[in-house]
């Protein structure tokens, strides 16, 4: 038997060696190329063959010449078929778990074999994953170090790989980058005709870097510096944190094509629910529509629309960005999953899950899809989105592009620096929020410096800046329109407005 596999698995490698491609989305359902013509063939079918097992490995026939090709290995039990859907079990339970669509993470390679495995969540992650993207923290500092960094211009060599990085200490706070400059890969060095301590020049062509901008003095108006996420720990420590892809929304670009009167609409609802018409299909932002959040402190100041319940239950996509109860609302999710429990639900794959606390809420909803992050997924042949992550938080918030026939909207949702700062410029309309977090600093505090007339001036001041960081997000970006929202809540109960506060 052992001389029988061993040429099984030969066998087998020769027959994937060209299967290592993405699979490509259409109209929903996944293919790949499995010759070395690279055309692609259904990886399933509701009117696809029944998999032959052979040895303990399944294999189907994609091809009229009706040889089978591997679709998995790693089992020895039959699938079985649900509904002309083919199911099969990958864990000691023995229970079915779809085989394809959205249950799965993402295929491990291993000797060209695809290897599919679960999570114990239960949650829907993406079978055709592309590369995601991802935050690599490339320098660490100690509470220690970062008290040493002096205002203005600072070398620091990661010691592990020898790489350099500038570190800009201002009055706003840090500003990062790697000590090399765009034009051709030159090192920086402290420019010692800046008096004011920002800007370095580059050892090659002595181009000149303002490091509080991030702009290229000289020449003018020539490039922008990839930035650094600088991540702040609660120790005092510092880390600084690198995307990649930075702009991940390049790959695959899309010519924008001519849009009918009334094909694109774009429908405000409450708070941060907005309700995206993009053709015949819907897509449905972070609906709360029901009860409070936040343990009864938020109240929606705008009562939504009627029939805004069945809307939400009628969506094609319904995005959650994060698991703030202003976003992730389960008083209206109990309404979903009672009248439609399969609805498409799309989040990004946040190290501290959106739905965390799914299994204690007690609704139950069946289509949920964590995707990853910097990769677009191809709803139908013009629409498709691409959830990133926040700078400051990318353990919790994300942010979202949705394009429809080559055209961009943008919804930054409640991120501090969503993508880490870089995003698509001139896209077709931006959207975010206006109102700040929630936060028991400084109206909890008490006694000392912290009276009403101090509390009111820092809240003044804490809005000014957060307007003012908008303000130059939409004068930097330059979106075709730009819509504020998601900061309309009251902090108690519309009924419960007549009390006296003391």
């Amino acid at each position: 038997m052992l001389p029988a596999l061993k040429y099984a698995f030969s066998l087998l490698r020769c027959l994937v060696k060209k299967t290592l491609q993405t699979p490509k989305v259409i109209n929903q359902l996944y293919f790949i190329s499995f010759r070395k013509d690279s055309l692609c063939y259904p990886l399933y079918t509701k009117t696809s063959q029944t998999p032959k097992v052979i040895n303990q490995l399944c294999f189907i026939s994609f091809r009229k010449d009706s040889l089978y090709y591997p679709l998995y290995t790693k089992t020895s039990q039959t699938p079985k078929v649900i509904n002309q859907l083919y199911f099969i079990s990958f864990r000691k339970d023995s229970l079915c778990y779809p085989l394809h669509t959205k249950t799965s993470q993402t295929p491990k390679v291993i000797n060209q074999l695809y290897f599919i495995s679960f999570r114990k969540d239960s949650l829907c992650y993406p079978l055709h994953t592309k590369t995601s993207q991802t935050a690599k923290v490339v320098l660490s500092l100690d509470a220690g170090a970062v008290s040493l960094l002096k205002d203005g211009v600072n070398f620091k060599k990661n010691p592990k790989d020898g790489k350099c990085y500038i570190i800009y200490k201002g009055t706003g706070g840090f500003k990062a980058c790697r000590n090399q400059c765009k034009h051709q890969g030159g090192l920086f060095i402290k420019d010692i005709e800046d008096l004011g301590g920002r800007t370095v020049k580059c050892t090659k062509h002595n181009w000149k870097l303002n490091l509080s901008t991030m702009k290229y003095v000289n020449p003018p108006d020539s490039f922008l510096q990839d930035e650094l996420e600088v991540e702040i720990l609660d120790d005092g420590g510092l880390c600084l944190v690198e995307l990649s892809p930075p702009d991940p929304w390049l790959a695959d670009p899309r010519e924008p094509l001519e849009l009918k009167e009334g094909e694109v609409k774009v429908t405000y609802l409450t708070h941060a629910c907005m309700e995206l018409q993009l053709g015949q299909r819907r897509f449905m932002f972070d609906p709360w529509l029901k009860g409070p959040a936040f343990a009864r402190g938020w109240w929606l100041l705008h009562e939504p629309p009627a029939d805004a319940l069945d809307r939400l239950c009628a969506a094609d996509l319904i995005y959650i960005s994060h698991m703030h109860s202003d976003h992730l609302s389960y008083p209206t999710l109990k309404v979903l999953s009672e009248r439609r429990p399969d609805a498409p639900i799309y989040v990004g794959d946040t190290s501290r899950p959106v739905f965390w606390y799914l299994e204690q809420s007690k609704v139950k909803l069946t289509n949920i899809n964590v995707v990853p992050f910097g990769v677009w997924q191809n709803v139908d042949e013009h629409l498709r989105f691409m959830i990133m992550m926040d700078g400051v938080h990318p353990e919790m918030d994300t942010c979202i592009i949705v394009e429809y026939k080559g055209h961009m909207i943008l919804n930054t949702v409640d991120c501090t620096r969503p993508n880490g700062g870089r995003l698509p410029q001139n896209v077709d309309l931006m959207m975010s929020d206006f109102a700040g977090g929630a936060s028991g600093f400084p109206m909890t505090f008490y006694g000392g410096k912290y009276s009403d007339s101090w509390k009111a001036n820092f809240i003044k001041n804490e809005r000014k800046k957060l307007l003012n960081y908008k303000a130059q997000l939409v004068k930097s970006l330059q979106p075709k329109i730009y819509c504020p929202f998601a900061g309309y809540f009251v902090e108690a109960h519309p009924s419960d407005r007549w009390y006296s506060w003391v």
